[in-house]
């Protein structure tokens, strides 16, 4: 389908743009942001393939990555601004997070696997190059704590599983992915976040304990803040 893959490419430049911003601010030099700029876009659908024994996208369609390299010249070209554009820029990095994990159901589905595997792929290819890039760039992923980010993934995995019968069609697809937009962006304006501990306040005298009293207590696995 011609639109699926512009708007694949519209992710992989929103994608791209954003590892490359972070690349900036965490001033690597110009192979570090290129390098991190691919690596959000590409590296959890590169897993992913990997993994089903089959050859990435972007080995045989160039417009690939030249949208990968438009995102990373625009996030170099901007990144004094970038705040400012960052609120449009999350409507399309919304779209590209929708249409990857789509292309990630979808790819389970190509192989007859099961929910799991739509759930696992959805996922991977959504998120999976951000960890990495965050990973290498000294950061604490930010979807695993931050904006409920794998959440549309996993919402259009589930409902790419019950639709199956009609993906003959165009539009199961396009809806699967306007429905994962707008659960992405509802995420963001209503503040949703998915389930985390809350800290436990530790006394300074629980804190001067011998380690070893701390350790038999399992104090050792509280965070202090």
């Amino acid at each position: 389908m011609a639109y699926i893959h512009i708007l694949d490419l519209i992710g992989v430049f929103a994608f791209a743009a954003y590892g490359s911003h972070k690349a900036i601010v965490a001033r690597f030099d110009l192979f570090g942001v290129l390098a991190c700029g691919a690596l959000t876009a590409f590296g959890g659908g590169t897993i992913r393939e990997l993994i089903l024994n089959s050859a990435p996208a972007y080995l045989s369609d160039y417009s690939y990555l030249i949208a990968a390299i438009v995102g990373t010249v625009f996030a170099i070209a901007v990144h004094r601004h970038f705040a400012r554009l960052e609120k449009y820029l999350l409507v399309v990095d919304a779209i590209g997070l929708a249409v990857f994990a789509y292309i990630g159901a979808h790819q389970a589905a190509t192989h007859h696997l099961g929910l799991a595997a739509m759930v696992l792929f959805a996922t991977l290819t959504a998120v999976g190059g951000g960890i990495l890039s965050d990973l290498v760039s000294g950061r604490r992923p930010e979807a695993l704590y931050k904006d409920a980010y794998p959440l549309p993934a996993i919402f259009l995995a589930i409902m790419y599983y019950l639709m199956q019968p009609l993906d003959n069609s165009s539009l199961p697809a396009l809806s699967l992915i306007i429905a994962a937009c707008v659960v992405r962006l509802l995420s963001l304006s209503l503040s949703i976040r998915l389930w985390r501990p809350a800290a436990k306040a530790i006394s300074p005298k629980a804190r001067n304990r011998p380690w070893w009293q701390r350790l038999f207590t399992l104090e050792f696995l509280t965070k202090y803040y």
